[in-house]
């Protein structure tokens, strides 16, 4: 649909440079405007535009992705975990995820499920990759295979990790280099 849009705003911009004058432009847009628009392209013009330039945006606007396929895959392939949650950079990688399924069915005719199949291995890439990295060594030897795998795994080790710290072990553990010392004075920070 975006590439016939596409075709047709390029055919609008050709003939318009062939036009001589301002009369022409008019009588070649109420041409357009007339045409038998059916759906979408209808519904994006429920007052006639001024200009074939008002025209060919507004088709744009209507039909063109917000966002391509490249650049939402580049997007989930550069995705880092950061200072979020694991369940926030999940649910970030699902929304992208969800995006680029959904262009892949419209654009190329492709099946929900097979689309869905690979793009969870996408998924599942970006996180094992996205990871910070005391939760993605942990989840990597664990030989998650899916998307929700590595999700659960990832969540399961965010939260012993964050029970073990709250409790000051973390901080023991570093002041005492791992070994239990029978004298050290234990702090909770």
């Amino acid at each position: 649909e975006a590439n016939k849009v596409s075709d047709f705003v390029n055919t609008v911009v050709y003939y318009e440079s062939t036009l001589k004058d301002d009369t022409q432009k008019e009588l070649f847009l109420k041409f357009l405007y007339n045409l038998n628009l059916k759906g979408r392209a209808k519904q994006a013009f429920l007052k006639e535009p001024k200009t074939l330039g008002e025209l060919t945006k507004k088709l744009l606007d209507r039909f063109k992705p917000k966002e391509t396929l490249a650049q939402l895959s580049k997007q989930l392939g550069e995705s880092r975990q950061g200072e979020r949650s694991v369940a926030k950079f999940a649910g970030d990688l699902e929304q992208l995820t969800a995006k680029i399924n959904e262009i892949q069915i419209k654009q190329d005719g492709l099946d929900e499920e097979t689309v869905a199949k690979i793009n969870d291995k996408n998924a599942l890439s970006a996180l094992l990759g996205g990871l910070s990295r005391r939760i993605q060594t942990v989840v990597l030897a664990a030989d998650v295979n899916t998307f929700e795998e590595g999700v659960e795994k990832a969540l399961k080790v965010e939260a012993t990790q964050t029970t073990y710290s709250s409790g000051g072990q973390v901080n023991y553990y570093r002041q005492t280099r791992g070994k239990p010392q029978t004298n050290a004075i234990r702090f909770n920070t």
